[in-house]
C-alpha cells in the first residue's frame, strides 16, 4: 500500500524540480535564479499538507505518509539536485 506513496514523493521529489528548472530556462531566468528555483522545487512536503487533511478527514495516514517519505528521501534528492544546478 505504500508504493503509490513513495510513488508520488519520488514524483515530487523528481518531475516537480525538472519542471521547475525547464520554466525558469524557459523563462529565462539567469543561472542563479534558476538554480534556486530548482532547489526550492525539490523540498519535501511541508507537515501543512498532513494538518489539513487531518481537519477535512481527508486521507490523514496517506498524508502522513506523504510527509514522511518526502522527507526521507529528499535527503538524497535535495543534495542531488543542488549538484546537478551548480
Amino acid at each position: 500500500n505504500l508504493l503509490p506513496v513513495i510513488g508520488a514523493a519520488l514524483l515530487r521529489l523528481l518531475v516537480g524540480p525538472a519542471v521547475a528548472f525547464g520554466l525558469a530556462h524557459l523563462f529565462g531566468f539567469d543561472s542563479t535564479l534558476m538554480a534556486m528555483v530548482t532547489v526550492a522545487a525539490s523540498v519535501p512536503v511541508a507537515v501543512s499538507v498532513f494538518v489539513i487533511a487531518s481537519e477535512y478527514n481527508i486521507s490523514p495516514e496517506e498524508a502522513s505518509e506523504f510527509v514522511f517519505f518526502t522527507t526521507l528521501i529528499s535527503a538524497i534528492t535535495v543534495p542531488l539536485i543542488i549538484v546537478l544546478v551548480d
